[in-house]
């Protein structure tokens, strides 16, 4: 099977760089590679093939099938197995023929499946079996659904929910604690500005942040998503050299009240993340209150207080 003419003349000009006049033996590569492999080839370069399912664009962004992943890997393998073969053939005087080159990256492809399989989710994934090409293949994990909610306390206990943000890790930070009685009413919340740091650092200086501001709260439970810092500070985990202060200030807020500690999913901390992300993004650092909350900060208390489930892929 010949290779369209289209996809000759696109890859003839981007190799004429690489090996001058030479066109017609990179000509009989390309053309050694398609025929080997028809079915993978022709869906690369967006040929229809005889199956009803729609054909598949060059280099997808987000590869997350076994074709997919195909059509982002093979066309630089292709171009770097040539590259190989014009600096050989300059340098060291080593003509590869287009059977040679084939196998070559055949076994990268093979290589790479078994360094990590491919992903077979879909039917046409199947067909690479029948396409000639040695790769190992998985079945892809359907994801189990979570309803996830914001968790109600007992009389008397006020929630702390914290959470930290670094655009970049390190890169500009900010900080967040929110407080809310057992009924998910609002009673004060901060949004701070700390600079360039890392994330680690950001979560626990929020944590820290918001042991300040409860200090006068009998009754408190902490609920972060970070599982590293609340492994710190419950000591279930060494503590990072450069979190020991911080970490030392926020057991010495906890003594003398009834403290606790809890991880709690990403989905559910939902006000948490969006107060560190403004403060991140804007630069600026704000309490409320005095400051009045966003409206789109409101809008999610209440969608905690009316306890409206979220949903978490895992």
């Amino acid at each position: 099977m010949d290779p369209p003419k289209g996809v000759l003349k696109c890859l003839e000009g981007l190799m004429a760089n690489f090996f001058g006049d030479n066109r017609s033996w990179v000509l009989s590569i390309i053309g050694s590679v398609y025929s080997s492999s028809p079915s993978v080839i022709s869906a690369l370069m967006g040929r229809p093939r005889t199956t009803s399912s729609p054909t598949i664009p060059l280099l997808r962004r987000s590869p997350s099938t076994a074709w997919d992943e195909l059509c982002r890997v093979l066309p630089p393998l292709i171009c770097w197995e040539l590259w190989k073969a014009r600096n050989m053939t300059m340098y060291e005087g080593i003509v590869s023929t287009p059977s040679r080159l084939c196998w070559n990256i055949k076994a990268l492809l093979l290589g790479m499946s078994q360094a990590r399989p491919f992903i077979q989710a879909t039917q046409d994934d199947r067909e690479l079996v029948l396409s000639g090409l040695s790769i190992n293949m998985t079945q892809m994990e359907r994801p189990f659904l979570h309803w996830v909610t914001w968790t109600r306390l007992p009389l008397g206990y006020v929630m702390l929910n914290i959470d930290g943000s670094s655009l970049g890790n390190p890169g500009h930070s900010g900080a967040k604690g929110i407080l809310r009685d057992p009924e998910g009413h609002i009673l004060s919340a901060f949004s701070l500005f700390l600079g360039p740091m890392t994330n680690m650092e950001a979560e626990a200086l929020a944590l820290l942040e918001g042991m300040r501001a409860s200090v006068d709260i009998p009754y408190l439970h902490i609920e972060m998503d970070s599982q590293v810092l609340l492994n710190m500070v419950t000591g279930n985990d060494r503590v990072l050299w450069k979190l020991w202060k911080t970490v030392s200030r926020i057991k010495a807020l906890a003594i003398d009240r009834q403290v606790s500690f809890a991880h709690t999913n990403r989905e559910a901390n939902a006000v948490a993340n969006a107060l560190a992300h403004l403060a991140s993004s804007t630069h600026i650092s704000q309490r409320f209150p005095p400051t009045p909350l966003l409206v789109c900060i409101k809008g999610l208390a209440h969608l905690d207080r009316i306890q409206m489930p979220y949903v978490r892929l895992t």
